[in-house]
């Protein structure tokens, strides 16, 4: 016989069915399921773990779907991948070109920032583990790549496509009709993009894909060799939008953008034909100019934008000779000079820096191989061929959705 202090007996069928006096449901994960096992620890081992293993973990029970789906863990996780100081959660992405018969002795006479474009070919999309890259084994000389890069509705449709830069696990990308998709590699989801319509064209236009930290959103930008203005995708709004009056457009059909730190930077020319540096800020959409580093005017070079430790970064390439990367921090700073490998083809495909390491490495391309140079010790310096590279930017695998 139940005493009036005993509590209400709960029948086995509604057992895990809220009560009329439980309080209303929260978005917040609940852990409840697993006794002993703070939540706090839960999200502390979970967002250490790779993003395509938790994809899995969401089935192991119904707290853990709650817990990685939610806002909060994907940002703590995200936090973690991000970290300059752990490589297991980064990708070197690129992109790399069967040659023509044009393209297996490089080309001598262009001083574009080369290397993005729609070609007469397909070229391989190659994910490599960054710290593979940045420490090799010492008689390595050919970089292995970890798996390639698909998107299988792509693949199943037929239609060739080139990824344009990645950001927090998004990776934008472009295929050969002009349309533009992000997706996230881990998690497989994919978003097509609102079509710009006829007015403004595809021809002879750039994108680039970058986060605007200042309003939270993801955005990708257009700029034209035609148009003076510049158009902006919001993914918060999924819909275009013009800024016009801009102050510079694309010149060459190759000049890529590159996003650093918040900002989208290109070269074009200015009214004198003297190569300066365009800038776009995401946050404030407002634009600049710059110079480039200064260089000895009786040497011809060739130049590629690229990022290095979260600054904008330049690298001069003295075919034959040498290569000296610079780096903006409020002036140019001369980091190093690469001295020209013998053993390499005369390809220049594109040349940029794209990591800088923990030890102080700096990871850039030159002549179709990857470069590691430690300034301090500037003798020391290794190299991996790759071949004929298109695009090349990092990559964190995440669990952002687009």
């Amino acid at each position: 016989m139940e005493s009036e202090s005993d509590p209400p007996k709960r029948n086995k069928i509604n057992e895990g069915l809220p009560s009329s006096s439980s309080p209303p449901p929260t978005h917040e994960p609940d852990l409840s399921l697993m006794p002993d096992f703070p939540d706090e620890i839960a999200t502390e081992i979970l967002s250490r773990l790779p993003a395509k293993p938790l994809g899995k973990f969401k089935c192991v029970a119904r707290p853990w779907l709650s817990l990685i789906s939610s806002p909060e863990f994907i940002k703590t996780h995200l936090a973690v991948a991000s970290r300059r100081d752990n490589y297991a959660h980064h990708r070197l992405m690129l992109s790399i070109a069967t040659p023509s018969d044009d393209d297996d002795n490089g080309s001598e006479d262009s001083d574009d920032d080369a290397g993005a474009g729609v070609g007469d070919r397909d070229p391989e999309h190659l994910l490599y583990a960054l710290d593979s890259i940045l420490n090799p084994a010492s008689d390595e000389t050919e970089a292995t790549p970890a798996e390639v890069f698909g998107i299988d509705y792509l693949i199943q449709s037929n239609k060739s496509y080139y990824p344009l830069g990645s950001c927090n696990g998004l990776v934008c990308v472009r295929t050969l009709i002009d349309e533009l998709f992000l997706c996230n590699p881990c998690t497989k989801k994919l978003k097509k993009l609102p079509h710009l319509g006829t007015k403004w064209g595809y021809m002879g236009a750039e994108f680039g894909f970058g986060y605007d930290a200042l309003n939270d959103d993801y955005k990708v930008i257009g700029v034209s060799q035609y148009v003076n203005e510049i158009i902006v995708y919001s993914l918060k709004t999924d819909s275009w939008r013009r800024i016009e009056d801009f102050k510079s457009v694309l010149d060459g059909e190759f000049s890529r953008l590159h996003y650093v730190n918040g900002k989208f930077y290109w070269p074009t020319l200015d009214v004198n034909d003297d190569w300066k540096i365009a800038s776009f800020d995401l946050g404030n959409e407002t634009y600049g100019i710059m110079d480039f580093p200064p260089e000895e005017k009786e040497v011809r070079y060739s130049f590629g934008l690229g990022e290095m430790g979260g600054c904008l970064s330049v690298i001069y390439d003295c075919r034959n000779i040498y290569a000296d990367v610079w780096i903006w921090k409020e002036s140019w700073i001369k980091v190093v000079s690469i001295p020209y490998i013998d053993a390499l083809p005369a390809s220049y495909y594109i040349t940029q820096s794209v990591w800088e390491s923990r030890d102080g490495e700096i990871l850039c391309i030159l002549r179709s191989a990857l470069f590691l140079i430690d300034p301090k010790a500037k003798t020391s310096c290794r190299y991996m061929q790759i071949g004929l590279i298109e695009t090349a930017f990092t990559h964190v695998e995440s669990l952002v959705s687009p």
